[in-house]
């Protein structure tokens, strides 16, 4: 059994591109969400400037990033009184914006919720003929980042991972690097770069705000499929495990937003953290696999025999659910080779050849109906998976998320 820790991979603030405070966020995740942790993700910025203040606007244009509206300035206040600090300039009013350390001195309580700093590096690779956005979140790492960009896709990539590597050892901390939807915009991660950058361990596969700007009605990979694509040409080149995480990559947090495209409690992690539940312990467990993320299903208990290379998943059933529990494989005879196909844009810069990946990746080789079930590793299999898929539908229609609630397990060896 495990002892399960909620928490929060990639959420916004009004440090970048959501209107809502730090201290919203923070209230919403801890005070009526219940999440046991959070991970405070900016672009490209670490919220330790102190005395940083956002204007109020009384009737902002519509724009990206938004303007701090006077109602929704009005609604914080409201909520929470005077930890919502309003300045004076002449005839403006501004709001000041608490550092990542005032948050946590503030919201944090030692062994029951966590605030994680980090921010969400944000950059790529930009030219006349191509241009590549890389959203990768750098968690638990103390410093703002700014991205770099190389001579293509490939160096600048590996730049930014190697510019993270260097900010780490230099800050000397506990961190996650993870690959945010790497399908965005215009399916800008080709996955050749996460399996050619062994170092990685973490992307995206479920994030509630994001779909590709690509074709609609053109089939195109989903996520698990280009996950389960990453996983075995990196097994079969002895590379490690990539873990698959579920994010809210939350900008909205009013009543009238927080249910809806990046709102809150859409996309989840759940951390076996048996010990004392610190931001080294969830690191350490998140680093170790020892977590699986959800857009709604709780599970009970997941296992995997090494011996017997068996995996066992038990769901923390609700009443009135029914479940489907679906073991996913790839075989090590898969066919390497994956054609691809063109996606025109009248901008030559958002065109894409996007590998479209076989039915023998990522095939589904046991499916049971009920709340327990497992499955024994064949020797042909280069590893196993779970997805729990409830028949309770998700409420939000966006590219890529799911039509139904689910789980997944991470993948085992």
């Amino acid at each position: 059994m495990g002892n399960w820790k909620k928490g929060a991979l990639h959420t916004h603030t009004a440090w970048s591109d959501a209107a809502g405070l730090p201290e919203i966020a923070a209230y919403i995740y801890r005070d009526k969400l219940h999440y046991d942790f959070v991970c405070i993700t900016d672009h490209n910025i670490y919220p330790d400037e102190e005395n940083v203040s956002f204007p109020i606007v009384e009737n902002p244009p519509p724009m990206w990033p938004p303007l701090f509206d006077a109602a929704e300035a009005r609604w914080s206040r409201e909520l929470l009184g005077e930890k919502i600090e309003v300045r004076k300039l002449g005839i403006r009013q501004m709001i000041k914006l608490k550092t990542f350390a005032e948050l946590q001195q503030e919201w944090e309580i030692p062994g029951k919720f966590i605030l994680i700093g980090g921010s969400e590096i944000t950059g790529g690779h930009y030219s006349a003929t191509e241009r590549i956005e890389f959203h990768c979140n750098a968690i638990n790492c103390p410093r703002t980042i700014y991205p770099v960009m190389g001579k293509d896709q490939q160096e600048s990539f590996r730049a930014i991972y190697e510019l993270y590597r260097q900010t780490v050892a230099e800050e000397k901390c506990n961190s996650i690097f993870m690959v945010n939807h790497p399908f965005w915009r215009y399916w800008d991660i080709d996955p050749q770069l996460i399996i050619d950058t062994p170092e990685l361990k973490f992307m995206e596969i479920c994030n509630n705000g994001i779909g590709a700007e690509i074709q609609a009605d053109d089939p195109v990979t989903s996520p698990e499929k280009y996950w389960d694509y990453v996983l075995a040409h990196r097994l079969v080149k002895g590379y490690g495990i990539i873990y698959g995480t579920a994010t809210d990559d939350a900008h909205h947090y009013t009543p009238e937003t927080i249910s809806g495209f990046c709102g809150c409690d859409h996309g989840w992690v759940m951390v076996n953290c048996p010990g004392e539940m610190t931001t080294d312990n969830l690191i350490n467990a998140l680093n170790a696999g020892n977590f699986y993320s959800s857009c709604g299903v709780y599970l009970e208990n997941i296992d995997f025999d090494s011996a017997s290379r068996t995996l066992k998943v038990k769901v923390a059933a609700r009443p009135g659910e029914k479940y489907q529990i679906r073991f996913i494989t790839t075989k090590k005879d898969f066919n390497r080779h994956t054609p691809k196909k063109h996606f025109h844009h009248e901008k030559a810069y958002w065109q894409r050849d996007i590998p479209m990946i076989g039915e023998d990746i990522g095939a589904c080789v046991k499916a049971v109906d009920g709340i327990e079930a497992h499955y024994t590793m064949t020797p042909d299999d280069l590893y196993v998976r779970a997805e729990v898929v409830s028949d309770t539908p998700t409420q939000l229609e966006v590219m890529f998320y799911p039509r139904h609630i689910k789980a997944w397990t991470q993948p085992f060896i």
